[in-house]
């Protein structure tokens, strides 16, 4: 069914009203006589155009035409304005100035239905255009706070590079998520460290830790409830207790704080083995000397053993030789340690690096919200 546009006249000029009723049948019309009770019916019916006497008998129309767009909340409500033909050449001049629209006796059928229809037509372009505007607005205001909650993002990661502690770095990632007004709590689950932590007394609940800890390994990001969310990443999932419009936010700071959990993890790991290696190195330093010192002695030895002068017989180089024989294959020995310990070093260097943030982006694609 075609809805008839809502059209108020306002008069207290009976002839008026039924002429224009007349002329006006295929609208929907609504016909008062003052100024409030126009004001009254524009509070509780969608009038789409208004057909205002200047003159009536509580107050002119220019004011009643104020009102009434204060009253809708709609500045560009059509309002033609009704005058009698005896308008003096004064007030035509002035109602030509404000560049209002205005209508005198005798109404034309086909000059009235010409002006109502230019009138609506342009009142709903103006009503579009202004609703594409408001959509404009509400998209540049989403945008600043998108950016603004980016740079939190940025300064997030920078501080987090500085992080050499698993739980620092999570409280770090919940003081993020507490400036947009959500309550979390972080599950880490990686190889080296399983623990929780809150952002607060509220998330500080077992029920909340045995659904992290049976949701972790499920689908990457889950909703459930009114509006609470588990983000799983492979070595933490967190828990926000209101999810709204920041799903990619909230992905984006978890990809973060993964990358640098793995970093500070690996780190860990990488200093224990280098102290390793140091240890092992040194006491293979150690080791080559006392061979070397050894075979040292030995040689002094057995020349003073055999009282050997300028030239050895034959037996004494055999037994000379014999030694350093012996010496010589404690020495291969540490230099094939020496080369497992260079290896052991580089595989660990090895795994640090494929580990690395640039090797496990996920795909944006299985980032879908999984519901529950």
């Amino acid at each position: 069914m075609t809805h008839k546009p809502n059209l108020l006249i306002v008069s207290d000029n009976s002839d008026v009203k039924n002429t224009l009723e007349g002329i006006l049948q295929d609208f929907s019309v609504i016909c008062v006589e003052s100024g409030m009770a126009s004001i009254q019916v524009a509070k509780e019916t969608a009038i789409d155009l208004v057909l205002l006497s200047i003159s009536l008998p509580d107050m002119d129309g220019y004011s009643v035409s104020k009102k009434i767009i204060e009253t809708v909340d709609n500045p560009n409500i059509p309002i033609l304005y009704l005058a009698n033909s005896n308008l003096n050449d004064e007030i035509r001049k002035d109602i030509q100035y404000c560049d209002v629209k205005y209508l005198t006796e005798p109404y034309a059928s086909n000059l009235l239905l010409e002006q109502i229809g230019l009138s609506l037509a342009e009142s709903q372009d103006e009503h579009k255009h202004q609703q594409e505007l408001n959509q404009v607005t509400d998209a540049l205001l989403s945008l600043q706070n998108d950016n603004a909650r980016l740079h939190d993002i940025c300064v997030y990661l920078r501080k987090s590079y500085f992080v050499t502690e698993v739980k620092e770095h999570c409280q770090q990632l919940l003081d993020v998520t507490s400036t947009y007004g959500i309550h979390a709590c972080v599950y880490v689950h990686s190889d080296k460290n399983r623990f929780f932590l809150d952002s607060d007394s509220r998330m500080a609940s077992p029920l909340n830790h045995d659904i992290l800890e049976l949701a972790s390994g499920g689908r990457r990001i889950m909703q459930f409830g009114r509006d609470r969310a588990i983000f799983n990443w492979e070595t933490a999932s967190l828990l926000v207790d209101k999810l709204g419009s920041d799903v990619d936010i909230l992905a984006m700071l978890m990809d973060g704080f993964e990358a640098g959990l793995k970093a500070i993890e690996g780190i860990d790991e990488f200093h224990k083995a280098l102290d390793t290696f140091r240890k092992q190195n040194n006491q293979l330093s150690l080791n080559v000397r006392n061979v070397v010192q050894h075979l040292t002695d030995s040689l002094n030895n057995e020349l003073s053993r055999s009282g050997a002068v300028n030239m050895l017989t034959v037996e004494q180089e055999d037994a000379l030789i014999k030694i350093t024989d012996d010496h010589l294959e404690q020495v291969d020995q540490l230099f094939d340690s020496s080369v497992r310990l260079d290896q052991t070093l580089e595989t660990i260097v090895t795994e640090m690096r494929s580990n690395g943030p640039d090797n496990d982006m996920s795909d944006n694609d299985d980032d879908q919200i999984d519901f529950f």
